[in-house]
């Protein structure tokens, strides 16, 4: 049967991980250091028990950290690494060389309105926003289907409307459209109004969306 200090050794070569701060060799050390301490006293068996399960456990939990800490460091890094999925994009004709296809987009905003950022998200969604300098309007469209708007607020007032034969879904509170959503050509559309826009003013941009 193995002694103790042979088991121990013997668990340390099972290990593949590599230590930070002590090696193997120096964590042998420190166990044969407290074996050593605990045989030059007068020993009382289950004093000796203790002791010696406390200089594995000491061992084992520098031996843990040392395996944790890389791990973490290595997560650290690939969050950095990770790549911002937005381009921005200065004007239309760049994001429809970028999207490679012809895109739609509103010909006519409510007075005042005026573009203020481009970009393509995840390198095949459009997002316009457009301002009056106290609102904010912002377009979406993609060859995708399902709702795009990334707009998850649950809004009271809900319908469908048709509108040059499309069917619109509109969304808002207090007989305001907050949110349209619609479908058509394999590409999906959405226009966003935090603070809500009237039926009309939103009627008016999707019947001005035209291809660029």
């Amino acid at each position: 049967m193995k002694n103790l200090n042979d088991k121990f050794l013997d668990y340390l070569d099972q290990m593949e991980a590599d230590t930070v701060e002590l090696s193997k060799e120096e964590l042998q050390r420190i166990y044969k250091m407290e074996e050593e301490k605990i045989m030059s006293k007068k020993i009382i068996k289950p004093k000796f028990k203790w002791k010696i399960a406390s200089g594995l456990v000491a061992a084992c939990l520098i031996l843990t950290v040392s395996v944790i800490v890389p791990n973490l460091n290595n997560d650290v890094s690939q969050q950095q690494q990770i790549i911002n999925p937005c381009v921005n994009y200065s004007d239309l004709d760049s994001a429809k060389e970028a999207m490679g296809y012809d895109i739609m987009v509103p010909q006519s905003l409510p007075d005042g309105y005026k573009l203020i950022n481009i970009a393509i998200i995840s390198n095949n969604l459009l997002s316009i926003d457009y301002t009056n300098d106290t609102n904010e309007i912002t377009y979406r469209t993609a060859k995708e289907s399902g709702d795009i708007s990334g707009v998850y607020n649950i809004y009271t007032d809900e319908k469908t409307i048709n509108i040059k034969d499309i069917n619109v879904t509109l969304k808002g509170d207090n007989g305001k459209i907050n949110l349209a959503i619609w479908e058509t050509d394999g590409q999906t559309f959405s226009i966003n109004d935090r603070n809500g826009l009237s039926e009309s003013e939103v009627i008016k941009i999707i019947e001005s969306v035209e291809k660029k």
